[in-house]
């Protein structure tokens, strides 16, 4: 109030004032929390009258949002409603012609796993941008379905991660089943890596991990990919700066230390079973 007073602005004009200085639009980290704060099983507009559906859709997020300051103010928040409304609506129709739904617990021996899945499809949905985190999480939840699946009687065909690739559109990625042996197997030597590696914090930045392990096994330029991801630049903030890599690392670390000894041989230790169960996409015109 003081800064508005030396401004000369009278006391009617406060408000207005206030108001003009609060953004015109979500970030993309506010509108994946809000995205997240709604079930994926929502119903979906109604196919005869998908005009007044979406209407009533969109309405619904300025209710919920209404006095908590979680969208912008005037129009703006009719604008983000209608996006987030988008969104949401284009993922549910993604994931529903996967097949039925499903919702459970699966365990094998001392490993559990609640699990989302869509028909066949072991389902990870993530509202942001997805990668090697989301690829790790989406493998390991597939292989414990699939070793799981003569004691559970539910076997996965696929994985699926839905994750945002730009503006509102999402994209699918898939990843192809393993046999009930192969994907216990895998279950086994995932458990053991964490075992060995637990005792030295974490030795593969995931992020920078897998953007050296899918450059370097396609074209050789894995230094190069590592780099962008691992000390970041203008645009982008680097994986070494996260609080959990630096715990691990130290501040700042450069790439050129972090390659050094075994990164190269642990990164394909993790990675190489990801991606080779990576299903290529379809390629279309456009």
């Amino acid at each position: 109030r003081q800064w508005l007073r030396e401004l000369g602005l009278r006391p009617a004009e406060w408000e207005r004032s206030l108001e003009d200085l609060e953004p015109l639009a979500l970030g993309e980290r506010e509108r994946s929390g809000l995205l997240r704060s709604l079930p994926l099983e929502a119903a979906s507009p109604d196919p005869q009258a998908p005009e007044q559906a979406a209407l009533e859709q969109e309405a619904g997020w300025l209710e919920r949002c209404r006095g908590l300051g979680l969208l912008p103010p005037g129009s703006g928040a009719v604008l983000e409603a209608r996006r987030l409304e988008a969104r949401r609506q284009g993922l549910v129709e993604q994931a529903d012609a996967l097949g039925d739904p499903w919702q459970g617990e699966v365990m094998l021996g001392p490993w559990r796993s609640r699990q989302e899945w869509r028909g066949d499809a072991v389902l990870v949905v993530h509202w942001a941008k997805g990668g090697a985190i989301q690829l790790l999480d989406l493998w390991l939840q597939l292989v414990l379905a699939a070793a799981a699946a003569p004691a559970h009687g539910r076997r996965p065909g696929r994985g699926v991660l839905l994750a945002r690739e730009q503006g509102d559109r999402m994209l699918a990625t898939t990843l192809a089943a393993p046999e009930p042996e192969a994907a216990l197997a895998e279950l086994e030597r995932l458990a053991a890596l964490r075992e060995r590696w637990r005792l030295a914090c974490w030795p593969v930045p995931p992020r920078t991990g897998w953007a050296w392990w899918e450059a370097e096994h396609k074209d050789g330029s894995g230094a190069a990919a590592a780099r962008a991801i691992w000390e970041g630049g203008p645009q982008q903030r680097g994986e070494r700066d996260t609080p959990e890599m630096v715990a691990c690392f130290g501040g700042a670390l450069p790439l050129v230390d972090l390659l050094e000894g075994s990164f190269a041989d642990l990164a394909r230790e993790l990675f190489a079973p990801v991606q080779a169960a990576v299903v290529p996409r379809p390629r279309g015109k456009g």
